[in-house]
């Protein structure tokens, strides 16, 4: 209870500093939830800048942290009150038929809309769910980076540069949110606070969806777009875990939104389904500028969330040249959304040279600790996911990109890590028949054309990026709705038949109220497929080997024993997690001081020491082309403070395949003396080092579980070599 109400009173703080800026864009005067959407983002965007600049300043610690909630807070309190009238009053009139426009709600739909306020409910229950559970086995980056860089951050006090983890370059905005989560929540429960950030933007990522489709075409499109979205499988799995895929989402969505909006309210055009006239608004010639001012705000936010929103980015510039959108227009979008995502690009240049590190070293061939030859091997391992797409080979990268939708369904696991081989790691078969079937009707109104124009440049852009299934999310949204615009198109004959009573016969009453059930029966059965996979499928991979099924990543009766359980949800984190033990052997039994550096693993979330990645590909801040032996790869770590050492047999790839390790200590550290090589094509002398340094005894195995075991480094003579 503590880590929600930390959330809910950081939501009500950014919803009133939010509110101060969203007052000032009369376009959003008459939308009272959707308002309250877009104050929220721009809060939370706010938030998180200013611990950023707290962290660059280094006063990344608990009371200046607090006293800039405290301020935005005093500034924006008036704003709160408003921004809580204007969700009671958003949800109102959500559920209030307008009598003036048949769009909201028309009688038959009515239940379809409380079915799916059910779905969603139950959908965000289910979350929440996973959102009191500590970092598992499949949230990999998670522990890699999302919390592990943000808890170094809060550990040091400052956003420093950590020169073998890249990742920690990547742009953090939602890391900061995170980082006020583990600040407050303590460390047994700062990842809760944590994932139910993470779960917000998911939250307003719904209203945002509900509201504008409220406004663009009809409620229901909405209701139903957001009951899609929710029961897709990796977005309800993401929702609730420290990621930011869904808060990259969010921002994307809502600047495409944005952009459609000040397209359309140019050109005046229709844009419901129906053939009632379009809400949108043409009072003033300023109202497109206002709508790609707030287009460009949001954007900007994505762009500080992660670089592929730079994609997202041209995509909808480059919708708005198409539509003839003026000059003025597009460069308000283009400026502010580039001015705020600049504060992180700013960052990496100074410390690292490379605005985008580590990526395009090629052309920023000063990165630091970072080459060529790794960048190529991180680009290859980006290459690695789905089908062939290289450009060189035009005509199959065009036969697979057109086969995509089908395999995106047939084999998802293509699409991702092995690891990440669970129920919870897919897209489900719903948006590729919706979106099919969108694309295919004719007399489409022009800004559904222009959502299918936007699916199909991103999704186009997605496959030749890197077709891994997370970087498709924030794609979804737009699928949604073309989704929800297909079941509006189901129940647009039923209106038009109930409206002209007298002109329709029976049978086609009949039919047609058959053919409206259509779309509810698809988002069901969706339905009904995650609750079947966060229900009853084990999260073991034996257990579910040997029922015939692929393992969820997380179950909901699991998540709700390990609350109640005594030790709480930590026993789960340590039967999940193979590099657990280890990391609270050395939490336990090594000075505080004492640093750490991991081989074949980079999950160092859990552990409170500090540490560095080993391997030779993460960066080349240890020269191993300067050492000649073990013994200068040990002195050099003992200098920089590193006392210890994880091998992590597990992880290790095509290193070595040696099966499970003895329970004895020498037995095992012989047998990882002998095999610890790596194979031909890849860097090997960094593990020929680490494998003399463990043959001339001055690292001594000192833990061993789990395949995973520690060594302690020692200087000067050793206590006697290892035998092989």
């Amino acid at each position: 209870m503590r880590a929600i109400a930390l959330v809910f009173c950081a939501a009500l703080i950014a919803c009133g500093i939010g509110r101060l800026v969203v007052d000032r864009f009369s376009v959003l005067k008459n939308y009272p939830l959707e308002r309250f959407a877009f104050a929220a983002s721009i809060g939370l965007g706010t938030a998180s800048y200013g611990v950023y600049a707290l962290g660059l300043l280094g006063y990344l610690s608990f009371w200046p942290i607090t006293t800039w909630w405290i301020l935005i807070g005093l500034i924006g309190l008036r704003g709160i009150g408003r921004t809580i009238l204007d969700f009671r009053a958003g949800l109102y009139s959500l559920f209030r038929r307008e009598s003036n426009d048949v769009r909201d709600h028309h009688p038959k739909d009515r239940w379809m809309v409380c079915l799916c306020a059910v779905i969603l409910v139950s959908s965000f229950v289910i979350a929440l769910t996973a959102a009191f559970q500590p970092p598992g086995g499949h949230e990999w980056d998670a522990l890699a980076y999302h919390l592990a860089d943000p808890k170094i951050f809060l550990q040091q006090h400052r956003i420093s540069f950590l020169p073998t983890q890249h990742h920690s370059n990547f742009p953090f905005t939602m890391e900061m949110l995170f980082a006020c989560g583990l600040l407050y929540g303590g460390p047994q429960a700062g990842y809760v606070v944590a994932n139910l950030f993470h779960l917000l933007t998911a939250f307003l990522l719904v209203i945002g969806i509900i509201a504008s489709c409220k406004r663009l075409f009809s409620s229901f499109i909405g209701w139903m777009a957001s009951a899609i979205l929710m029961t897709t499988p990796v977005v309800l799995w993401e929702s609730g875990i420290a990621y930011s895929d869904i808060g990259l989402t969010l921002f994307v969505t809502l600047s495409v939104i944005c952009g459609l909006s000040a397209i359309h309210t140019r050109n005046g055009h229709v844009v419901d389904p129906a053939p009632v006239e379009s809400t949108f608004s043409t009072s003033t010639w300023r109202d497109p500028e206002q709508w790609a001012l707030l287009a460009g705000v949001m954007m900007g936010w994505a762009l500080g969330i992660k670089y592929t929103a730079g994609v997202y980015f041209v995509i909808l510039g480059a919708l708005m040249v198409l539509r003839r959108m003026t000059f003025r227009g597009i460069a308000i979008y283009g400026v502010t959304a580039v001015c705020i995502g600049a504060p992180w690009y700013i960052k990496n240049v100074v410390l690292t040279s490379n605005p985008v590190y580590p990526f395009a070293s090629h052309i920023f061939s000063h990165s630091r600790y970072w080459t060529v030859d790794r960048a190529v091997s991180y680009q290859g391992e980006q290459d690695g996911f789905g089908y062939p797409h290289s450009l060189i080979a035009p005509v199959e990268s065009f036969r697979n990109l057109i086969d995509t939708p089908w395999q995106i369904v047939a084999h998802p696991i293509k699409y991702g890590n092995p690891g990440d081989a669970t129920l919870t790691f897919c897209i489900g078969g719903l948006f590729t028949a919706l979106c099919l079937a969108a694309a295919v009707i004719p007399f489409k109104p022009d800004i559904m054309r222009n959502v299918m124009w936007l699916i199909t440049m991103e999704s186009v852009a997605w496959f030749f990026m890197a077709q891994f299934i997370r970087y498709l999310i924030p794609v979804l949204p737009l699928c949604a709705i073309a989704g929800g615009w297909i079941g509006a198109r189901f129940l647009y004959p039923l209106q038009i038949c109930e409206v002209h009573e007298e002109t329709c016969i029976p049978q086609t009453k009949i039919l047609w109220r058959y053919y409206a059930v259509i779309p509810f029966s698809l988002v069901l059965g969706q339905f009904a497929v995650l609750l079947w996979s966060v229900l009853l499928v084990p999260v073991s991979g034996m257990e579910a080997l040997h029922a015939g099924l692929i393992p969820t990543a997380f179950s909901v009766p699991d998540n709700i024993r390990s609350l109640v359980q005594p030790g709480g949800p930590g026993i789960e984190a340590g039967r999940s997690i193979d590099n657990y033990p280890a990391m609270i052997w050395i939490n336990q039994n090594t000075p505080k001081e004492a640093g750490v550096v991991l081989y074949d693993d980079v999950r160092g979330f859990y552990l409170d020491r500090p540490y560095l990645w080993g391997n030779a590909g993460h960066s080349s801040y240890i020269p191993y082309n300067r050492f000649t032996s073990g013994d200068a790869l040990t002195e050099w770590l003992m200098r920089h403070g590193i006392r210890y050492a994880i091998i992590n047999i597990n992880w290790a790839g095509d290193i070595m395949n040696l099966g499970r390790l003895p329970i004895d200590l020498q037995e095992a550290a012989a047998r990882v003396i002998s095999n610890y090589r790596v194979s031909p094509g890849d860097r090997s002398h960094w593990s020929d080092l680490v494998r003399d340094a463990m043959r001339t005894g001055k690292w001594k195995p000192v833990f061993a579980q789990r395949n995973v075991m520690v060594w302690q480094l020692e200087s000067g003579e050793g206590s006697g070599k290892t035998g092989e």
